[in-house]
């Protein structure tokens, strides 16, 4: 839990940063981690019913906006692309394989 948590606070910086003139080159990035920090929330059992759905339907949400960042930017780090048929109705998927991409390559 506690690597999760210092996810979610590189996340929340990222996003601050990106806001800033001259930090739209990290973008992607949190993009791609915020789709798999919420990824691996939605995982977790809260206990709640409602609460569940709704941390479920955000990790569907981010990784969506990942999907289609990288289908509009041609940003796809793993293996298949953000266009690939397997993608339609899987966007988790498509951000587990990103966020596992980014990882490699960024070596956390």
């Amino acid at each position: 839990m506690d690597s999760l948590l210092a996810e979610l606070i590189a996340v929340q910086r990222l996003g601050i940063l990106m806001g800033d003139s001259d930090g739209g080159h990290l973008a992607r990035e949190f993009l791609v981690r915020r789709a798999g920090a919420s990824d691996r929330l939605a995982d977790i059992d809260g206990g709640h019913p409602g609460e569940a759905a709704a941390t479920l339907m955000d990790a569907i949400h981010f990784a969506q906006e990942l999907l289609t960042y990288d289908f509009l930017n041609e940003g796809t780090l793993g293996p298949l692309p953000a266009d690939a048929p397997c993608w339609s109705g899987n966007e988790r998927g498509y951000a587990r394989q990103e966020h596992r991409a980014w990882i490699t390559e960024h070596e956390i």
